[in-house]
């Protein structure tokens, strides 16, 4: 069987696809910058790609920030992240020191800025705490301890105009947690929920997208968490 010049052309553009999705899975800190190469490359086979895993403007945590190259049905999670604090500072700090989070060795006031950004932004500050777990286990482990960043979030602009921070491995490191905390909670309210994705779902399912990361169990962590506090979780039926 012989191919025609576009067939091989073709070909060659998929082998190509291929070849860059491997590389952005091993090296997310060149994600950002060839994002617009494998888009391109996709139009021209008749693929359309909303944004490579961990691309986006503002890039979420564990890869996320973004769509993805599989999805997941996150539709049986209706949970609302946008309430008031289910948890008070007290109760804040309570979990950090009991956690032995670095964060608020650091910086012995932040579970008051948990709180009133909190309070700032309408994202519930028991979410801002659950995935502080799920990403680090409070700051204590994976790149945590070196970008002081709460939701292992990429690296972009704005994480350097807007917060001080700097590139550290594809993520953003921040001059102080209060910055990344900050961070987080605009991205959450910014990024995803004045952009229509306002369930827990939406949010993980695009914040830490399948291609890297089992979304469900991801999904099922936070809602642990936050149950623990107080929030209604009937809405949000899902396990890993």
């Amino acid at each position: 069987m012989s191919f025609s010049t576009p067939e091989k052309i073709a070909a060659i553009i998929l082998a190509l696809i291929v070849f860059f999705g491997i590389i952005y899975a091993a090296f997310p800190g060149i994600k950002m910058g060839v994002n617009n190469i494998f888009i391109a490359m996709g139009g021209l086979v008749g693929l359309e790609f909303d944004t490579l895993p961990g691309g986006g403007d503002d890039g979420g945590g564990s890869g996320g920030g973004g769509g993805s190259a599989c999805s997941v049905d996150v539709s049986n999670c209706q949970l609302a992240v946008m309430h008031s604090p289910s948890l008070t500072a007290a109760q804040v700090g309570d979990v950090l020191k009991r956690e032995n989070s670095p964060a608020i060795t650091a910086e012995p006031d932040i579970a008051d800025f948990f709180y009133t950004e909190s309070i700032r932004t309408g994202v519930d500050d028991a979410f801002a705490l659950a995935f502080f777990k799920h990403e680090s286990s409070y700051g204590k482990y994976r790149k945590a301890p070196h970008t002081l960043s709460i939701g292992n979030i990429r690296y972009t602009k704005l994480c350097r105009d807007k917060y001080g921070g700097e590139e550290y491995e594809g993520y953003c490191k921040y001059p102080t947690w209060k910055a990344s905390v900050s961070h987080w909670y605009n991205l959450i309210k910014d990024g995803y929920v004045d952009q229509g994705y306002d369930t827990l779902g939406e949010i993980i399912a695009r914040y830490a997208p399948c291609i890297e990361n089992n979304v469900k169990s991801y999904i099922a962590d936070v809602v642990g968490f936050v149950k623990l506090y107080g929030v209604d979780t009937s809405s949000c039926p899902v396990t890993a």
